[in-house]
């Protein structure tokens, strides 16, 4: 399992619910690339506009297309990862050289980078999803500031990925998406983030990083708790003794989610 004390509790919360770990990896949607595909397929443009690497590169002058490109406004980003926004590493242009010399793919279906537009942001937030719900208190802005009726329009332009995406994807799989807000007022979605076994980079399962927030996570978690209770009346009430005793994480998630159950 990738993740620590937090996605312990999703995962114990998602198996008591029966909910398949590794249904919705069948479309490999984990992979950046393959996201772009079917989100653009049932929402065409919800995504900045994302070209095939392999494509491109094994044109003739593939590479000097590709430069031209980068000159107008794309850059080079890796399919498959983690922890991207934190960690500052999305970015891989400065990379092209020594990845085209490398670069061997042939097929377009599961590439493992590819280039994407860059938008101009005025914020980006993260908005986290369960089947077809908006989850109640997380929605948050990752970088940015902006007036309260924002994030109102962010969770109706979350709503209308939501509608069109079909149900078989959608069904028991939680999401965190990256949106982006323009300084245009335009929505995108940067990349979705799908809970579950991944089968391929860092094999396992994996959930939203924000669970395991050094500061928020507990209450993140708490949030989570209710909203599984409210919803199917599945949730965490108790935690073992000797978790409690070493953890004071799980102590805190316990405080905000009797806290949040009053609040209810």
């Amino acid at each position: 399992m990738s993740g620590n004390y937090g996605a312990f509790i999703v995962r114990s919360i998602l198996h008591k619910l029966n909910i398949n770990e590794h249904h919705v990896f069948k479309w490999r949607l984990e992979n950046k690339f393959r996201q772009y595909q079917i989100l653009n397929y049932y929402f065409p443009d919800c995504m900045p506009k994302t070209l095939s690497f392999s494509k491109l590169l094994n044109q003739p002058n593939g590479v000097w297309q590709i430069k031209e490109l980068f000159a107008n406004g794309f850059f080079l980003k890796a399919t498959l990862g983690d922890a991207s926004f934190s960690n500052k590493n999305w970015d891989k242009t400065a990379e092209f050289d020594s990845i085209a010399k490398l670069h061997n793919e042939r097929s377009v279906e599961y590439e493992s980078y590819m280039l994407q537009k860059k938008l101009d942001l005025k914020c980006e937030f993260r908005v986290h999803t369960f089947s077809k719900d908006i989850i109640p208190g997380l929605v948050y802005v990752m970088q940015g500031q902006i007036p309260s009726d924002k994030r109102t329009e962010v969770e109706r332009f979350v709503n209308e990925v939501l509608r069109k995406l079909p149900d078989v994807i959608l069904q028991g799989t939680m999401i965190a998406w990256d949106i982006a807000l323009t300084k245009d007022d335009q929505y995108y979605v940067i990349e979705a983030n799908f809970t579950g076994f991944h089968p391929e980079y860092r094999t396992g399962f994996q959930t939203t990083g924000y669970v395991d927030d050094h500061h928020y996570g507990s209450i993140i978690c708490a949030w989570l708790n209710n909203y599984f209770n409210q919803k199917f009346g599945v949730y965490i009430d108790a935690v073992d003794s000797s978790l409690l005793a070493n953890y004071p994480f799980y102590v805190a998630f316990l405080f905000y989610t009797i806290s949040i159950t009053k609040e209810f």
